[in-house]
């Protein structure tokens, strides 16, 4: 059995949804300045809101993501792999 709406199917575009702002984080939104003190889950949604913004990024930039993004995103993974012991005390190289 086929059911098929009367109504066409309008192509869905994330930047439409009204809580965009929450999903997000755009390089122009406010950023902690100390990951150490924020809650494992505060840090997993930051970083789920940075990998949706590098997505978003890559579809919608010309040149790729922007770089504050690129370099939130790399203080978030660093502060997520030094909380499961996967990194030592050793800061993150600086290109």
């Amino acid at each position: 059995m086929n059911h098929r709406s009367a109504h066409p199917v309008q192509p869905w575009d994330p930047l439409d949804l009204p809580d965009a702002q929450e999903i997000y984080l755009e390089p122009t939104t406010g950023f902690p300045s100390d990951l150490s003190h924020m809650a494992l889950w505060e840090l997993q949604v930051l970083h789920s809101r940075l990998c949706r913004q590098l997505n978003r990024d890559h579809l919608h930039r010309v040149g790729g993501p922007h770089p504050v993004t690129m370099a939130r995103y790399c203080k978030v993974v660093f502060a997520l792999d030094a909380r499961a012991g996967v990194l030592g005390s050793v800061p993150p190289a600086r290109p």
